[in-house]
């Protein structure tokens, strides 16, 4: 352990050094609860009963009681110490401990610059013990054994073992209680947490519930175990997870349609985690007031009915907007007939769309109607159309051709009327028309085809 350590087991090689009663350098050890709450102090005091005495080092080995050991890497009064590793203090003091067996370790402490330790300056050494987790409560004994002394001019001095007690207190019982928590159907589990009652807990509690994302509503309970837990007397109480119902509204939608067309198929729309009708134990209704005949404007769609295991229904009105109906016009072609005659048939064009139906097409004109113009009237008929316009058209009466013949006739001459062969005014006679146009002279004879 270098050279001062060296010249420090040189010098317990030398004779022993006889001390007188009361002047014999004493070590004492006590064991004492660390104030911070975190095992115990070892305090080894060496020489205080001499105040004269200088040392410039010791040695000893200390045995532990099962259950016990040296705390290392953790700060205890003035020195920190590790497992093999040299510590050096203000004081010019090197301290190092070494495992020496099961339970037990060498200590080494001596003077850096070989001046001697005296006083409280070096002489109390505090080491940190601590206690197994599981370590039964009551009093144990340790001792200070194989304990040299190194004093001024290189007296070697060899003390008696030196026995201490530790004492194990009854450990304080500590409770863990998981805090209850809850969340909606749908979320993820919140960070559970814990409190603990009546003491210092040593070690992490583990803490699990069962419960997903997907569970039901309903209550969990959130468990809670050891873990990395070393204190003896723990109890552990559980938690509940309450699952609640979740928010989900359901809207009637929104739908455009024409005047004319069908409804269009309701659906409701769920706006929560992209659910789907299978959410439910009872589906929706939909209903509106609108149908395919409805005038142009918006109809509110109204939803209701629907339950849930899982969530908090509310609903939204939906709404359908019919537009107005494509515009058709529906225009009766005008056309011309001779008087007398029947009516032709009617015709008409269709602009603007496609005509579903038929319309109806009248004229109140007779084939004995007066020459003269007469409306030809379109009306809805079959149509199914909405936005349909009727344009009526003309029919004209024409006069009708009229041919007026003077007749053939043959007389002999002498005879006024062709032996008798005249006619009342306006009748036929012989396949002719016959018209009393006045007297007729002639010299010799009647003319053929005479003109009247």
């Amino acid at each position: 352990m270098g050279r001062k350590l060296f010249y420090l087991l040189l010098s317990w090689m030398l004779p022993l050094t006889v001390w007188s009663a009361g002047e014999t350098p004493a070590l004492t050890a006590e064991v004492t609860e660390s104030a911070a709450g975190k095992g115990y102090d070892f305090e080894l005091a060496v020489g205080l009963n001499n105040g004269d005495l200088l040392l410039n080092g010791y040695q000893f080995k200390v045995e532990l009681p099962e259950g016990i050991s040296l705390a290392f890497d953790d700060e205890k009064g003035d020195y920190c110490f590790s497992l093999g590793t040299r510590y050096s203090n203000s004081a010019n003091v090197e301290v190092a401990v070494e495992k020496a067996g099961e339970t037990a370790y060498q200590v080494v402490c001596y003077s850096l610059t070989n001046e001697t330790i005296a006083g409280s300056e070096g002489c109390i050494l505090t080491l940190g013990l601590k206690k197994d987790a599981h370590a039964a409560p009551g009093d144990f004994t340790g001792r200070l054994t194989a304990i040299a002394l190194s004093a001024d001019e290189g007296a070697s001095i060899q003390a008696e073992d030196v026995s201490f007690t530790v004492t194990i207190p009854e450990p304080e019982p500590i409770t863990l209680r998981v805090t209850s928590v809850s969340r909606l159907y749908g979320d993820e589990n919140p960070a559970f947490e814990y409190t603990v009652e009546g003491g210092e807990l040593v070690g992490t509690p583990v803490i699990s519930c069962e419960a997903t994302p997907t569970s039901p509503v309903g209550e969990y309970e959130i468990k809670i175990e050891a873990g990395t837990v070393e204190n003896p007397l723990v109890t552990y109480v559980s938690g509940t997870l309450t699952v609640e119902k979740a928010p989900l509204t359901i809207s009637g939608g929104e739908y455009t349609m024409k005047q004319g067309d069908p409804l269009p198929e309701l659906q409701a729309v769920f706006v929560k985690n992209d659910e789907t009708a299978e959410v439910l134990t009872a589906q929706p209704v939909l209903t509106t007031e609108a149908t395919s005949t409805s005038a142009p404007g918006a109809y509110p769609v109204v939803v209701s009915g629907a339950e849930a295991q899982n969530y908090e229904i509310s609903y939204v009105v939906g709404s359908i907007t019919i537009t107005e109906a494509d515009a058709i016009t529906v225009r009766v072609n005008s056309v011309s007939r001779l008087y007398g005659e029947e009516n032709p048939t009617f015709e008409y064009n269709v602009e603007g769309g496609e005509l579903v139906g038929a319309p109806v097409i009248s004229c109140e004109a007779t084939p004995t109607s007066q020459v003269g113009e007469y409306e030809i009237k379109i009306e809805a008929g079959t149509v199914e159309n909405f936005n349909v316009t009727y344009v009526g058209g003309t029919l004209t009466v024409e006069k009708a051709p009229l041919t007026i013949s003077g007749g053939e006739y043959t007389m002999k001459q002498g005879r006024r009327d062709g032996r008798g062969a005249h006619c009342a005014a306006g009748a036929h006679h012989r396949g002719y028309l016959c018209l009393r146009l006045g007297r007729v002279s002639c010299q010799s004879k009647w003319r053929r085809g005479a003109e009247l």
